[in-house]
């Protein structure tokens, strides 16, 4: 767009830059005002159209791949459904490969900037900006082409937005944006949904996958990706798990989308809210017919409303008083000091509003008087309250026009001591000029008012406007005269409205002598024209330079000059912009500041002393050279500006610098080094801050260099690459050294010891290093230390030392995420003992802590935040802790705590935060814990342990003081009853109270609370009663009300549920038809061992994202639909224990994510359709049904993943394939009463998995039930089914030898070949099954003898060789000695042994067997228990012959320790003198 016709309305869009709706001001002008035109008569002239179309809200979603931008996105489109919104994908522009590139698509970078189509991007963005519809192309991820004859249409909407890793890149795209989120998620969280989409949704093998990532993705991440996170606004860690993120974003767009543009760009411009009502009386009071009388009533009753809002915008002061029922209220307390000033003399009209609601109020009055037709003002008349400057001011005048009587009025409030802060402007209406004009001259005061008219007219009038106010209000000039009482000041001001022009004038004349005589002295001509070229190279998207008009350049916004010599010695550019309620990481502000060029002209100014070009953006502008040639220049800040290139050696020319900020200076990072520094003579320089800046060329040579600044006071280096961290300094020249910031540098080394030379240091930041080694005692001699922060360096160890407690200065304390030992008693005892411990943040948390809290903690009363989760703590907590009466924030999860929980933790009046979780609590918890803790929010007291040792004690007629908005707890005691102290907590988002012994229903009052949750989790209680509809969730939530017993049918609620767990209840009756709409957005279905019946509902259909279902265990019947090709993320199908039969569809086959598939215990039938394409199978259970034909060959040759296959109790035929033996990672293989035939496959000894133990990744991979026979009974396995090793044939026609590769298998726990037609002989080597448990070879025609191998499988306790041809002798010993029973080897007539009849040997003698009496094992009882006998009596004689004399005799007791002294004594001799010896020698 050309500059000339850049419009006032184009200028307002950009004002709201990257945060705000692009909604255009209606009646705004049409063309931007030049310095000569800026006067709002000009303004009116050109004013835009009313009806111009509004401008959508663009918002930029980037981060890396995988990290959860698409989430984000949905969430923000679900809660944003008052608008019409549209997400537009980066990805859908990517550029198709040519026929070359796709053959070498391996090769090809799709995560490099070159890979998209930016052109069209742009295009298509710009044109739904302007309302226009578009066409989107479709990009095919497998092929790498766009789809040729298909695009997506994309019609205009309220919001935009645009989602993609490289959105941040260009920054044409970012111009387009009004906010840019960045979705920052952990990189191994990152990878594995990578695997998984790419693999699932883009048919790529995982070895692709991981080859692209490593050689594209990570390096586009960290040159391309990473680098532009600092565009954003805000930074969402965790993606889509961080709810109140994005709550916060969302509320912050509606309240952009649904403001007038003036508030967006001043955060203290307030309009009070419109309503039918308000708009009404506005239209009354605007009516030129309406009468006088009417005029005044309407208008008394819009100043009043405008008045209480503008009060609620005052301080107020917590209060506690007493009511009538004796009870204690909590409130506030109006601001006392409080008075109004009317400008004389509309602003009358609104003392009486004032005076209705603030009794009392002191009211002084401001006459300024208009000069004819110029807008110039004059302060005719004022009188105000004496000790104004003590109070907060709400300045009265109902029509703000141009601005200029309100401006000196104010002006005048700030002479008079009053702080701009304090002033509240009332009004009834304003014009948009006035606006401007006030608030960017005073951006501290705040304005109300009912409503911002169009603009004003060539006659400065407001329109549409409501005419003079004080002519329509019938305010004459006796009237104004009268209200002001019978006062002097009265006489004075009727005297002085009578006085005679001469008179008048020279009243004048003495108002303002004193503001003439201060600018007796002008700018020169030559510095105003350097400044003027100086404003003609900027770019200034909020006008902040408007009034760089006029030949005084003295007065000009941040312009200040020599009061003698009127030279330009300061130049504050600085963009103080902040987004209210809504802050980035400072990437929001610049996009209000600044751009263009700095042009040389500056170099005029010789005596500029100050410059701040600070949070602008002149988007990668070389920094400028000759910026090193002011010479005189002592204040020097370029931070946030966004500059480009390095930094220019003449910098160092400026050795008069006290103070040089060039943190975060460069728009792309860029390798700079300090040489430039290395060479200067910054003696005075006591300010540095270089953060963010690439200092990587100077890691070697840095630390000699600032050492160099001898004046220094404080130095900021952090996140600049450094990486060395010199542990020597020869000396030490900035002793002066104040604050310390070397953050994020990457130092791999111990705390060097020159450091504890600073012993002025107040600030030490070390954070996010890699330090090591212990914490040192000389960090006592940093006595004046009030902030040390070493978290983060993961390797910091030892133990506290204790002269850190000597730091009685110290405010905040940050160790956490170190690996720091030993208890913390002596070093809080030292703290502690400090006559004022000003201590406020303490964080220990993340560290290898141990021992108990000690009671001096007690004592560090200053104490706000106090971390010391993920320790190793044990012991209770100290019963001081209740002195803490400041804390904020406990946090105490994760240790091994125990005991009682005292009750003054009561006392903890200021707490907001608690988290007790994965502790051992015992006792009680009653109302004396809880009585005092107003300003609770977050209680967090859970362990994954059922075992409840904690009980929440609390009358039920007990009313909780605070208002808790997130309650967990989980396995404590909180019933029988369900608490009914929840009653008046009204602000609740997520409600845990899982396994808390609640035997009760939840009555209706909770039900009628009208939350809106996040989660809701009672699991693991008795709950009972029918469950209503009423519930109101937020997006993304959670219920859970498993393992209860609730009844009724299944109820419905929000369609923000995303998971869904009511399984193990009494629910009844058909799952609801309607289910998938009414909660399309669930992703986690589980409604199992409940009496559901009926048919699957074909609504399911519609629940895209789901990828859990579960509804075992129920009555449900019929066949299962055909819609799973609708269910693409399937990750778990469990339908089993219901009646459902038919034939499986065959579109179960298109689940390519599907892991787990049980479908037993039903009554399917028929083959078993395709599912090659199910790849990822974990685990596949078809048991218990009457499918028929052979077992699939796919399972064998596509599910190679397969941990679990149990087709047990069906009617399979046809050989067992050799496929199956490629299944590495079986664990369970059970194909049992079927009729299966042929031989075993000799290459089952190829079954890996039972060779191995599991690692942790395999046990996370077992979910669900799996019923099967074992130890010679049909059992259950859940929770340990990643223990059970399994090789089930038994019940088939199978023939043959047993394989000898079955004794590969060590790992195998349970083997059963029972009823089968298994011939030839026990392979020998069977005893290599040294784990198996369960041994059933049974019913076959094995022959030849028993394995003598077999005596060494010592784990052995079922053990069936029944009915088989086997002979010869049963082995003895071992687990054989335990196998007594019989029948385990009946049906082979040629065995014997025990516990058969015995063998007879070549001479006819029976060998001995073991008997179960005779004389033998009498004498053998007897001789044993003499033994114990002698024994006991031994013990009982040595022990107490020793102790008790020593405990009896008190002189034996203190010579036979005496005696233990001395040997210790000599002991430690001997030992020092062998190791004084062995030195010596060496």
């Amino acid at each position: 767009m050309p500059e000339e016709t850049i419009t006032i309305d184009y200028v307002m869009e950009a004002a709201s830059g990257p945060h705000f709706s692009g909604l255009r001001l209606d009646g705004l002008l049409s063309s931007p005002p030049s310095a000569s035109s800026s006067s709002p008569a000009s303004a009116a002239s050109n004013r835009a159209d009313p009806n111009a179309t509004k401008q959508p809200f663009v918002i930029g979603v980037s981060g890396g791949t995988a990290s959860g931008k698409t989430t984000v996105c949905d969430m923000i489109i679900q809660q944003l459904h008052d608008h019409r919104v549209v997400l537009v994908n980066q990805d859908s522009f990517y550029r198709g490969l040519t026929p070359e590139e796709s053959e070498r698509v391996h090769e090809y970078n799709f995560d490099h900037p070159d890979a998209f189509d930016t052109e069209q991007l742009l295009e298509c963005v710009q044109k739904l900006k302007c309302g226009q519809s578009v066409q989107v192309p479709i990009y095919d991820f497998k092929i790498h082409r766009r789809s040729s004859d298909t695009f997506r249409q994309v019609n205009a909407s309220d919001v935009i937005i645009l989602e993609g890793i490289l959105v941040f890149h260009d920054q044409r795209v970012r111009n387009l944006m009004n906010m840019k989120i960045f979705v920052d998620t952990d990189a191994d969280v990152r990878l594995a949904r990578r695997i998984r989409r790419d693999t699932v949704e883009r048919g790529r093998d995982i070895n692709s996958v991981l080859e692209m990532y490593a050689k594209f993705v990570k390096p586009a991440f960290d040159d391309f990706v990473h680098p532009s996170k600092k565009y954003a606004d805000v930074i969402i860690p965790r993606g889509g798990d961080n709810h109140v993120a994005i709550d916060l974003i969302v509320q912050h767009i509606q309240t952009k989308l649904g403001q007038h543009d003036l508030c967006k760009i001043y955060p203290n411009m307030y309009v009070i809210q419109s309503t039918f009502q308000i708009r009404g009386m506005h239209t009354l009071i605007r009516d030129r017919e309406i009468s006088k009388h009417d005029f005044v009533f309407y208008s008394d009753r819009l100043i009043r409303l405008v008045v209480e809002h503008g009060l609620g915008h005052l301080p107020f002061t917590e209060k506690q008083v007493v009511t009538p029922t004796a009870s204690v209220y909590t409130g506030v307390d109006f601001c006392k000091k409080l008075c109004g000033v009317s400008i004389v003399r509309s602003g009358e009209s609104m003392e009486n509003a004032l005076r209705a609601c603030c009794k009392g109020i002191k009211i002084g009055k401001i006459l300024i008087h208009r000069d004819g037709d110029n807008g110039k003002q004059q302060l005719i008349y004022e009188k105000l309250p004496k000790d104004i400057s003590e109070r907060h001011v709400l300045l009265l005048d109902p029509v703000l026009a141009t601005g200029n009587s309100a401006n000196q009025a104010i002006e005048l409030l700030i002479q008079k001591g009053v702080p701009e802060a304090h002033i509240i402007f009332l009004n009834l209406i304003s014009a948009p000029e006035g606006i401007h004009c006030v608030s960017k001259r005073f951006p501290s005061l705040k304005i109300v008012t009912s409503e911002i008219d169009v603009a004003l007219n060539e006659e400065f009038r407001v329109i549409p406007g409501m005419g003079e106010f004080g002519d329509r209000s019938s305010l004459p000039l006796h009237a104004c005269i009268t209200s002001m009482g019978h006062s002097s000041a009265s006489i004075q001001f009727v005297s002085l409205i009578l006085l005679s022009g001469i008179l008048y004038l020279e009243t004048i004349k003495l108002g303002f002598c004193s503001a003439a005589d201060h600018h007796n002295v002008k700018c020169m001509d030559i510095e105003r024209k350097a400044l003027l070229k100086l404003k003609q190279g900027l770019t200034d998207p909020l006008d902040r330079l408007s009034s760089w008009v006029g030949e005084d350049c003295c007065k000009w916004s941040g312009v200040g000059c020599n009061n003698i010599t009127g030279r330009v010695n300061r130049l504050d550019l600085r963009n103080h912009y902040k987004i209210g309620g809504l802050d980035g990481d400072g990437a929001a502000e610049n996009a209000f500041g600044f751009g263009g060029e700095i042009n040389p002209s500056l170099l005029v100014l010789k005596d500029l002393i100050y410059l701040d070009l600070s949070m602008n953006n002149f988007g990668g502008v070389q920094l400028p050279s000759f910026i090193g040639s002011l010479e005189k220049l002592t204040y020097l800040n370029l931070s946030g500006a966004s500059f480009g290139g390095t930094i220019p050696p003449n910098l160092g020319n400026l050795s008069s610098l006290l103070y040089l900020d060039l943190s975060n200076y460069l728009f792309e990072p860029v390798e700079n080094d300090l040489h430039w520094l290395r060479l200067a003579t910054f003696s005075s320089l006591k300010y540095l801050n270089l953060e963010g800046v690439d200092l990587s060329k100077a890691a070697s040579y840095w630390l000699p260099t600032v050492n160099m600044l001898p004046s220094l006071v404080e130095l900021r280096l952090p996140f600049c690459r450094l990486s060395i961290f010199p542990l020597t300094l020869p000396s030490i020249n900035f002793t002066s050294l104040l604050v310390l910031d070397l953050s994020g540098n990457g130092f791999n080394s111990m705390i060097p010891p020159w450091m504890f030379n600073l012993t002025k240091l107040v600030h030490l930041h070390l954070k996010s290093n890699n330090l090591h080694g212990e914490l040192a005692e000389t960090f006592g001699s940093l006595t004046s230390l009030q902030t040390l922060d070493l978290s983060e360096n993961s390797d910091i160890g030892g133990q506290l030392p204790r002269n850190l407690g000597r730091l009685c200065s110290l405010q905040t304390l940050r160790l956490s995420i170190n690996k720091i030992t030993g208890e913390i008693t002596n070093f809080i005892d030292t703290l502690s003992a400090c006559t004022n411990s000003s201590l406020e943040t303490l964080d220990l948390g993340y560290n290898r802590l141990t021992g108990k809290l000690p009671d001096s903690l007690g004592y560090l009363k200053s104490l706000r935040y106090l971390t010391l989760w993920d320790n190793s703590f044990h012991g209770s907590i100290p019963k001081s802790i209740g002195n803490l009466t400041s804390l904020e924030e406990f946090y105490l999860a994760r240790n091994q705590m125990s005991g009682i929980i005292p009750e003054s933790l009561g006392q903890l009046s200021s707490l907001v935060a608690l988290d007790f979780s994965e502790n051992t609590w015992e006792g009680f918890i009653t109302g004396a814990h809880l009585a005092k803790l107003r300003g609770l929010k977050d209680v967090s007291i859970y362990k994954a342990s059922s075992n409840i040792s904690l009980v929440f004690d609390i009358p039920s007629d007990w009313i909780p003081p605070f208002k808790l908005r997130f309650l967990n707890i989980r396995s404590c005691q909180l019933g029988p009853k369900f608490p009914t102290w929840l009653r008046n907590q009204t602000e609740l988002t997520m409600v845990i109270l899982n396994n808390a012994l609640i035997s009760d229903t939840i009555p209706d009052w909770f039900w009628q609370l009208d939350l809106q949750l996040t989660k809701l989790d009672v699991a693991y209680n008795q709950l009972s009663g029918r469950v209503p509809n009423s519930l109101r969730f937020s997006y993304s939530s959670t219920v859970d009300l498993s393992s209860n017993r609730f009844e009724g049918p299944l109820p419905l609620w929000s369609s923000n549920i995303t998971m869904l767990y009511l399984r193990d209840n009494l629910f009844s009756g058909p799952i609801p038809h309607n289910i998938g709409e009414v909660m399309p957005s669930l992703s986690d279905l589980d409604i199992s061992r409940n009496s559901l019946s009926g048919r699957i509902p074909l609504s399911l259909s519609n629940m895209s994202q789901l990828t859990t279902m579960v509804i075992s265990n129920n009555h449900l019947s019929g066949q299962i639909p055909h819609f799973w090709n609708k269910l693409p993320f399937l990750y778990i199908v469990d339908v089993s224990n219901n009646s459902l039969s038919g034939s499986i569809p065959r579109s179960l086959g298109s689940l390519t994510s599907l892991n787990f598939l049980i479908l037993s215990s039903n009554n399917f039938s028929g083959e078993v359709p395709s599912l090659r394409n199910c790849t990822d199978m974990k685990s596949l259970d078809l048991s218990d049904n009457k499918f028929s034909g052979p077992i699939p060959a796919f399972i064998g040759e596509n599910m190679l993943s397969l941990l679990i296959l149990s087709l047990r109790l069906n009617s399979f035929t046809g050989n067992i394939h050799s496929q199956l033996c490629g299944l590495s990672n079986l664990h369970i293989l059970d194909l049992s009463h079927n009729n299966l035939s042929g031989k075993i496959p000799q290459c089952i000894g190829n079954l890996s998995g039972f060779k191995s133990e599991l690692t942790d990744k395999d046990t996370s991979s077992y979910q669900g039930k799996l019923e099967m026979v074992s130890k010679g009974r049909v059992l259950v396995y859940d929770s340990i089914l990643y223990l059970v090793n399994s090789v089930d044939l038994s019940d088939n026609n199978l023939s043959g030898e047993m394989p000898v590769g079955l004794t590969r298998l060590l790992m195998l726990g349970t083997l059963n070949l029972s009823m089968n037609h298994l011939t030839g002989n026990i392979p020998e080597k069977i005893g290599n099954l040294e784990q198996i448990e369960t041994l059933d070879l049974s019913t076959n025609k094995l022959s030849g003898s028993i394995p003598q191998s077999m005596i060494s499988l010592t784990f052995l306790n079922h053990l069936n060789l029944s009915y088989n041809n086997l002979s010869g002798r049963i082995p003895t010993g071992n687990q054989f000695q335990t196998l007594v029973d019989p029948s385990i080897y009946e049906g082979n007539a040629a065995l014997c042994g025990y516990p058969l009849p015995s063998c007879q040997d070549n001479n006819g003698e029976a060998p001995q067997v073991p008997s179960g009496d005779g004389e033998d094992d009498d004498e053998s009882k007897f001789k044993k228990l003499g033994f114990i006998i002698s024994i006991v009596i031994g013990f009982i004689v040595g022990f107490w012959g020793v102790c008790g004399t020593l405990v009896i005799k008190k002189s034996w007791r203190y010579a036979y320790f005496h005696f233990l002294d001395k040997v210790k004594d000599a002991l430690l001799r001997f030992v020092s003198s062998i190791g004084t010896f062995l030195h010596k020698s060496s």
